[in-house]
């Protein structure tokens, strides 16, 4: 979704910018796109075929696990996404990374251990550094303070203007992921 619309922005950037209504014209009409209105339709379609809310949802989200791939390109992403989902907050998780580092592992068993939890490492900064940037949009939680003590999830359910449930907390945190 998000490349789509990275490329809508850069065809109307480098090609867009005059007319263009040759018939023989490879940007025939291009002119014509609106970048920004084809990234909400976008954002409707992922939101009806993906999440797929019930009547009466008041909240909505999504849990996203793919931001190792480009770590470089993640404040990128991230502002693509605060543009088209936007209002939205960013609940940015942080982990050791020794821990997720051995997780990972089984998923990336040809990479060396040290090369995966360097890159956690990364991640853990980017994250942290983007939460800092942009605090109304974000909020950072570490995974090891809340998995030991729950109760570190309160400012995320205060800012969510939620309530907190610690017994239903508690239940959620009990379930182990099945990847």
């Amino acid at each position: 979704m998000l490349t789509a619309y990275d490329r809508a922005l850069m065809a109307k950037a480098t090609q867009g910018s005059e007319p263009r209504n040759d018939v023989g014209d490879p940007w025939y009409g291009i002119d014509s796109i609106d970048p920004q209105r084809f990234g909400r339709k976008l954002v409707e379609l992922f939101i009806d075929e993906f999440l797929r809310p019930t009547a009466g949802v008041r909240m909505l989200g999504f849990k996203e696990i793919r931001y190792m791939d480009d770590i470089e390109g993640l404040d990128r992403i991230l502002d693509r996404m605060r543009t088209l989902f936007g209002p939205s907050i960013f609940i940015l998780n942080k982990r050791n990374s020794h821990d997720a580092a051995k997780s990972l592992s089984s998923k990336w068993d040809e990479r060396p251990l040290d090369q995966i939890e360097a890159q956690v490492q990364s991640f853990n900064q980017r994250i942290e550094r983007y939460a800092d940037a942009h605090p109304n949009d974000s909020i950072l939680v570490d995974y090891d303070k809340y998995l030991r003590d729950p109760d570190e999830l309160r400012p995320l359910f205060e800012r969510l203007a939620l309530a907190f449930d610690r017994e239903k907390i508690d239940q959620i945190l009990g379930v182990r992921l099945q990847h």
